[in-house]
This record gives C-alpha cells, structure tokens and sequence, in this order.
C-alpha cells in the first residue's frame, strides 16, 4: 500500500437513490455514520441503522436527522435503529428475521461493523475468537439471510450487497500458515497460539473476500450486485483498543499523515454500494476503482481455501436456519 492516499473524487451528481431503503451496520459512530449521512444527502428514504447498543443508534439518528443537510429535505427520511450484536448468531438471525418480516424492500446492504482485535478474545456465545466472528462469519451468513429481501427488491434494477473491505487482506499469512486440511477454518483461528495481532485483521478480511467471491458466482448480477470496497486508511475508531504505546508512537502519528477522513471513505462505499455495476460483481474496489483478486486467492491453495470456506460457511448457515440457504437461492 503506497503511504500516500490520492484525493477522493466527488460521487457522481447523477446519482440519486429518492425512494430506497439501505441498511447500514455499525452506523451508530465513525465510518458507518457517515456512510449513513451520505446515503441521506442522496436522497434515501428509509434508513435502517443496525447497531449493537440501541441507545447509540437513537442518538445516531437525532445526528443525522438534524444534520443541515438532512433536516433541509422537503420529506424528512425514516430512520429505524435495530440491533445487530456480531458475535451472536442468535442476534444475526433475530435482526435478518426482523428485516424479512418489516422490510417490503431493501435496495442496499452495506456491512460496515468490523473490529480490529489487539487481544485474543472468543465471542461468549459462539466461543468463536472475536476478529474471525464479527469480521467474517457473522457478515457472510447476514449476507446469506438478507439475500432473499434483496433479491425481490430487484424487480426495477439490481441491489447492493457491499461489504467494508480491506487491502489488508493482501498481508494475509495463508501461504506462509496455511489452514489445516484436518480442521474447521475457524479451528485455526481458534487456537491461541495462532493469534498475532498484527496480521489476524489481514486474514479475516481475507477470508470474508474470499468468501464474497464465492457468493457472487452464485448470484445473479442482474438482480443483486455483490462487492467489497476498501476505502483507504481512516481516520476512526477501529484502532482505538491498540495498545497505548501503539497508539501514540505510531497509530496518531500515522493517521496524522495519511489517513482520510470519515465522510472521504463513506464516499467510496456508497459508490460501491449504488453507483458501481456489475463490473465489480464479486471483486474489491479501492477506492472507487476495481481491483484484482489478492493474489494468493488465484493459487491452488487459495481456491481450495475458498471451496472450504463456501462449504463450512453454507453449512453453518443451514444450522442457524433450515432452509436459508435455498431460499437465498444457493442451494
């Protein structure tokens, strides 16, 4: 990654999303609120802010219905706050239920919530460790669960499915740590010993891209448009658990310099997630641009991880709720 980070080009003046409804996960704070506000100023009307802690969503949507930009619209926006708590499956299920049942349509799915672990920690419910729970396989079966919604919302043109990516996932230690063959993908990631704060964001970004490369052979581009989009370094709270010595020898110096600002990256994943086509169907976008797969996603031993990790990732699905699989038409 250059140490540099060009300017980012305004969305286009065309676009115009009147009438829709997005979900944006996470949109309580830093990145997922500002995609949250750029959706708005482009005139959505119906935002469904998914968020772990209820009480931060609301004061959320009193920021953005008061924002000047927002509170000038001649028809205010409805703003809806859920929860969606990511290291549990049960809440997964619980919100993608509620969103069948309440949803008639939804045009744009951008799953932003991610953690960046310094620690090794396992999600209570799951005993899943934290970084392989929240960044990949809770996005990737939320995926799975919001298809159905997506799908019969396309009627009048394509929907997004767009997941805050990385290129990180370029630094991922696969080749060099290869998964286990004898094992689950989330074994390796299991295992304590495995754990290294410094490439473990890597290599779950690998896998739920990966994993989205998967999904969109499986889905129509016509109908649902399936992307990732990194949209460079940011200057948010994703690495506010670093360690103090971390974080002011090298996180605040770093950011200082290079990183972007929220409202620079949330233009990024609203291209990707209403303006880009078909072209960016199960790829990456950095920036606003499509780029090539990671390339250890191109090796025999990448695409034979991929295949597993499709295989478990269904399963699991299945698991979670009998029959989601075909009716996300991935059977």
């Amino acid at each position: 990654m250059p140490f540099g980070q060009p300017p980012v080009p305004e969305l286009p003046a065309s676009l115009d999303i009147s009438g829709k409804t997005a979900i944006v996960t996470g949109g309580n704070a830093g990145l997922g609120l500002a995609i949250a506000r750029t959706l708005l100023q482009r005139g959505l009307a119906h935002l469904i802010l998914a968020v772990r802690t209820p009480a931060k969503g609301e004061d959320a949507k009193r920021q953005l219905l008061a924002d000047p930009s927002v509170a000038k619209r001649p028809t205010p926006p409805t703003i809806q706050v859920m929860p969606l708590d990511l290291s549990s499956h049960a809440s997964v299920l619980a919100f993608a239920n509620r969103v069948d049942r309440e949803v008639p349509q939804l045009h744009i799915a951008v799953l932003n919530a991610g953690i960046n672990a310094f620690d090794f920690e396992l999600a209570p419910e799951t005993k899943n460790e934290m970084s392989y729970q929240v960044n990949f396989l809770s996005n990737a079966l939320l995926a799975v669960l919001l298809l159905p919604v997506l799908q019969r919302t396309s009627a009048a043109g394509p929907t997004h499915l767009t997941l805050v990516g990385s290129r990180m996932a370029l630094r991922n230690t696969f080749a060099k740590h290869p998964v286990s063959a004898s094992q689950p993908v989330a074994a390796h990631f299991n295992d304590r010993a495995s754990f290294d704060w410094t490439t473990r964001y890597g290599d779950s970004k690998y896998l739920v891209l990966a994993f989205w490369h998967a999904l969109a052979a499986h889905v129509d581009s016509t109908r649902v448009v399936v992307n990732a989009v990194c949209p460079g370094q940011l200057k948010t709270g994703l690495a506010d658990g670093a360690p103090s010595w971390l974080t002011f020898l090298i996180i605040k110096p770093m950011l200082a310099l290079r990183a972007r600002s929220a409202e620079e990256g949330a233009r990024c994943i609203v291209y990707g997630a209403a303006a880009a086509g078909k072209e960016s169907h199960g790829k990456q976008l950095g920036d606003m641009n499509v780029e090539p797969l990671v390339p250890y996603a191109e090796t025999p031993a990448g695409r034979a991880l991929e295949e597993r990790i499709w295989k478990e990732t269904m399963e699991i699905a299945e698991g979670l709720s009998a029959g989601a699989t075909q009716k996300a038409g991935l059977a």
